[in-house]
């Protein structure tokens, strides 16, 4: 998955979060960033909005792979699961 797609979908889920909370009695958080860090650090959050956002750093031998195919030495693979469907997108 290509960073543009990953922001895609954090704009989506944002937006969708913004539009639902406006009536709500919910604290609202006032950046995508804010919501970014509520999604990653509180599960029960991150269940409510059908995000979850895992980063996990890859082993040498994952890197290597990688290198081959990305043409680049990624260091961090990012999973986002939104709405059941599963990308993967990978940072240097």
């Amino acid at each position: 998955m290509s960073k543009e797609i990953y922001d895609k979908v954090i704009d989506i889920a944002y937006e969708n979060f913004r539009v639902k909370v406006k009536d709500e009695y919910f604290p609202v958080y006032k950046t995508k960033e804010q919501f970014i860090d509520a999604v990653k650090n509180y599960p029960e959050f991150s269940k409510k909005w059908g995000l979850k956002i895992e980063e996990s750093e890859l082993s040498l031998e994952e890197m290597m792979l990688l290198e081959l195919k990305l043409n680049r030495v990624p260091t961090k693979q990012i999973t986002l699961t939104y709405n059941n469907e599963i990308v993967k997108y990978y940072e240097s």
